[in-house]
């Protein structure tokens, strides 16, 4: 499984690996459109332009569920991780 460059995996639990393009949203900006890589029940990693911080908030717009609120578990350039607030049922987006 690909993730971004220097990331090391810290968590467990199964990731599928998927191409969807999606919008996330911020209290910094509006929304960005990213590329969400994989996705757990847990959480998601993404490609992503905007700025971004370990610890903070966002939503991400996944298909046939709507937006899911997440922190950021770690971000580097042109990737973010994010780690969502209620776990979620992602075979419903996929």
């Amino acid at each position: 499984m690909a993730t971004a460059p220097g990331h090391i995996e810290k968590r467990s639990g199964k990731r599928l690996n998927v191409s969807i393009p999606s919008r996330l949203r911020h209290s910094g900006f509006d929304q960005a459109d990213v590329l969400i890589c994989n996705l757990s029940f847990r959480g998601f990693r993404a490609e992503c332009t905007e700025q971004l911080t370990r610890g903070d908030f966002v939503s991400i717009d996944l298909p046939k569920i709507g937006l899911v609120r997440a922190r950021v578990a770690w971000c580097q350039t042109g990737h973010v991780g994010g780690m969502f607030l209620k776990a979620t049922d992602i075979r419903r987006c996929v």
